[in-house]
């Protein structure tokens, strides 16, 4: 079994009707020829779709922890099948769990301090990788990593080495109610602060201390609410209309009642009432922080639309300021009729309309992303270049 001529891993015959194997690492998007050969020598050849290559579109989460690994982390991406495997740094993740074809989660491995690659592969050996993703801290930390500026939050801090008498102190504020439990946990309730990130000090009976920056973020019962992180902007090729959304990392002093996008087309009005534009809900399904949704119709070609997050708790307050993010959908050229190939179909309209007029483009960035040349006009240089790129995939 071979595919573009390159064999198949562990090809298993099951029947006469029926054979199992792996498939090679291909150039993403690129189609596959199948060709089937008996040990007589006769071969039959099929036309078959390559598989999409899995993208990583953001920050996994948490992006942080400990040396000795051991942390849950959630990826979010697309294309994600059965059989993935994560790593970091190279370094296999264990108890890798498919939730869906837009998120995985595993345990991250042991590492040493410092920032660390995360990979995601397919059984079929396409990947995609997150540079610098994660990072190792030594160290400790807490939970939660929030509070009030009026003090008084119950604050778990795990760690190492902790010994009985051990100090604590938020920005060299001294906590309250400090509690040895044991050499890997002290608990703390937070002192008064203003609003704002701190930094977290252990002190030994020794004089010894152990910083960890900006552990600890003060929030003001007035803007009790606010925004961790968005996905990053994100590319969708021709054949795509539909982009996963999502936020992590929500500090609320109250329950979450809402999170929802706000999508805002590359040509809008900005007189056009923020609602009357088109939105969708984000949700947290399965309770991992993570609120996600699709929005179905990024349908404009060749521009940006920004997406506006936004989060409200259960007190009407919202979080300030709202986060944006971005999508953009990209034709590859001369893919005439935009529908994520270039193929015979396109040469065939490049000839049957502008050739005799070398139509000039309209003022839209959906038709000159297909524009080949670069002059602004659909013409010959279209249809030659679309035939090349055929050529070549022969």
């Amino acid at each position: 079994v071979s595919f573009n001529g390159i064999p198949g891993a562990d090809v298993h015959f099951v029947s006469s009707s029926e054979i199992s194997c792996k498939t090679p690492s291909q150039a993403e998007g690129m189609p596959r020829e199948l060709v089937i050969t008996n040990p007589d020598g006769q071969s039959d050849t099929y036309a078959c779709a390559a598989l999409p290559v899995p993208r990583i579109i953001s920050p996994v989460v948490p992006e942080y922890g400990p040396v000795n690994g051991g942390a849950e982390v959630t990826i979010t991406g697309y294309h994600f099948i059965e059989g993935v495997r994560v790593t970091f740094d190279g370094v296999t993740a264990e108890d890798v769990s498919l939730i869906s074809d837009k998120k995985i989660r595993c345990i991250a491995p042991e590492h040493a301090t410092g920032s660390a690659d995360v990979s995601v592969i397919n059984p079929d050996n396409q990947a995609d990788n997150c540079t610098g993703c994660y990072v190792y801290k030594a160290g400790f930390t807490l939970a939660p990593a929030y509070g009030t500026t009026e003090g008084g939050t119950e604050v778990v801090i795990t760690g190492q080495n902790f010994s009985e008498n051990t100090a604590v102190s938020f920005d060299g504020i001294p906590a309250a109610d400090i509690r040895f439990v044991s050499s890997s946990e002290i608990h703390c309730k937070s002192p008064v602060h203003d609003a704002g990130i701190t930094d977290v000090t252990l002190t030994s009976p020794d004089s010894q201390a152990d910083v960890c920056t900006g552990c600890y973020n003060y929030l003001s019962p007035s803007a009790p609410l606010k925004i961790g992180k968005v996905c990053e902007a994100q590319e969708l090729d021709c054949k795509t209309a539909s982009a996963n959304l999502w936020v992590s990392g929500l500090i609320a002093l109250n329950p979450i009642r809402r999170v929802w996008a706000i999508i805002i087309p590359p040509v809008t009005d900005p007189s056009v009432p923020v609602t009357y534009l088109p939105s969708v809900e984000l949700e947290d399904s399965d309770n991992d922080g993570i609120y996600e949704g699709s929005f179905e119709d990024f349908s404009i070609t060749g521009a940006s639309y920004k997406v506006g997050i936004y989060a409200e708790d259960e007190e009407k307050y919202l979080a300030v300021p709202p986060l944006q993010t971005g999508v953009t959908r990209i034709c590859r050229k001369g893919d005439i009729d935009r529908n994520g190939d270039v193929s015979l179909k396109d040469a065939l309209i490049g000839l049957s309309v502008p050739i005799k007029m070398n139509v000039s483009l309209p003022n839209n960035p959906a038709y000159k992303a297909v524009d080949a040349d670069g002059d602004e006009k659909l013409g010959l240089a279209e249809v030659i270049y679309i035939l090349k790129q055929l050529a070549e995939l022969k």
